[in-house]
């Protein structure tokens, strides 16, 4: 089974030992690796996050390495401060490095006509994407599920905005953390999924997230697993902490996986 890890909550980890980082997650399984790419300058971006993403300069030294462990690219999360300037640089990393999707999030504000505007940026770049034969997926927070719009959650409203031209990356942590019933979720938002990111989640006594390894966990992972299988579609382990050992959690949430069946 292929399967892709997001590196955003690893991150601390690769950058004390990349080769070391990779070759342990090949051998728990893992068949890809799913970074979060800089595209253009940092202009306007938490200075937090700088050591959690990739730039797009230095991918040649993070693409070689992760292909000397086996383990391939074809999706990256976009970081932009305008993401529609950034299109001519994601379809260069795309020709040169095999990526074939680019995905982007939102986090407000959720008022409809800011939300219709994100939207339309959002075709537009996917426009500009599919001519040169590239997705581009919108990945889901717990805050645009549980913001209601019209009686419809913020990510929806996105998507349908889109008319088919947006695919979903759909978290199913933050799905279920937003108020959702993951199963249900899917199936109604069938027509949108390219991927399905498997995150699983305690909910700790102030009612926050507790980020917990695949099973442990409120998130029906099962179900999404299996609409995964059944729809042919790409499946990305994404933990952006522990409560305990982050590695143990990864091996232990890959071999969940593998011994699913239909």
């Amino acid at each position: 089974m292929e399967l892709g890890l997001q590196l955003f909550g690893c991150m601390k980890l690769y950058h004390q030992d990349p080769d070391a980082f990779l070759g342990r997650v090949a051998g728990f399984g893992y068949t890809q690796v799913e970074p979060c790419i800089l595209f253009g300058d940092a202009a306007g971006m938490n200075p937090s996050l700088g050591s959690l993403i990739w730039k797009a300069c230095d991918l040649p030294r993070h693409v070689a390495l992760a292909k000397a462990h086996g383990l391939s690219l074809s999706s990256c999360h976009v970081f932009a401060a305008d993401l529609a300037q950034a299109v001519p640089e994601m379809v260069k990393a795309a020709g040169t490095y095999g990526l074939t999707q680019f995905v982007v999030g939102y986090r407000g504000p959720f008022e409809q006509a800011a939300l219709k505007a994100f939207a339309e940026t959002c075709a537009d770049v996917a426009d500009r994407l599919a001519a040169h034969k590239l997705e581009l997926w919108l990945h889901n927070h717990s805050t645009d599920i549980s913001a209601k719009v019209g009686g419809m959650s913020a990510y929806e409203l996105i998507l349908h905005e889109c008319r088919g031209k947006l695919g979903a990356q759909v978290d199913t942590g933050w799905v279920a953390f937003g108020g959702e019933d993951v199963k249900d979720f899917l199936a109604r938002n069938e027509s949108f999924v390219r991927s399905v990111h498997h995150k699983d989640v305690a909910i700790g006594p102030d009612g926050s997230a507790v980020h917990v390894r695949l099973g442990a966990g409120v998130v029906d992972t099962v179900s999404a697993w299996r609409f995964a299988r059944t729809h042919g579609i790409g499946q990305v382990v994404d933990q952006d902490a522990s409560d305990g050992d982050l590695m143990e959690d990864l091996d232990a949430s890959a071999r969940l996986l593998q011994t699913l069946t239909l």
